[in-house]
């Protein structure tokens, strides 16, 4: 068989997937050749970088580890439980500041009360009355 005449087979020539030039990066969905750096392609508007679960370092899409730590990125069953199991914990640190300023005017009111309940409001207006007389 003439290799010529497998051309077009994918893997079956160099033209297939031309070398890429240091500053280029092909799309991972449509192969348009984008220069480094572009968040997305400006043909078909696919992401040209995932982020490292881990470590947070800009990857190509083509990935299958990160090049900085190492972690797979491709998803994965336990990842997605994982992220699952931590969704109630969002929620309930979201109405955490709630409950603290809660706390916070229970323990005010029940100060106020304390002291108007032992007569030092009372010294205090008193006191204010008298400065304000003289």
């Amino acid at each position: 068989m003439n290799p010529e005449s497998n051309m077009d087979e994918p893997g079956q020539s160099e033209s297939a997937n031309p070398p890429l030039a240091e500053g280029q990066l092909a799309c991972a969905k449509c192969g348009a050749i984008q220069p480094k750096g572009r968040r997305h392609c400006d043909q078909c508007g696919a992401k040209l970088y995932r982020r490292c679960p881990r470590c947070r370092v800009r990857n190509d899409m083509t990935a299958q580890f990160c090049v900085e730590c190492g972690t797979s990125l491709e998803p994965t069953l336990a990842r997605s439980v994982q992220q699952q199991l931590h969704k109630p914990l969002r929620k309930i640190r979201r109405w955490r500041w709630l409950r603290n300023i809660l706390v916070v005017i229970a323990l005010g009111a029940a100060l106020y009360q304390g002291l108007r309940f032992f007569g030092v409001i009372k010294e205090m207006r008193a006191a204010e009355t008298q400065l304000q007389d003289k």
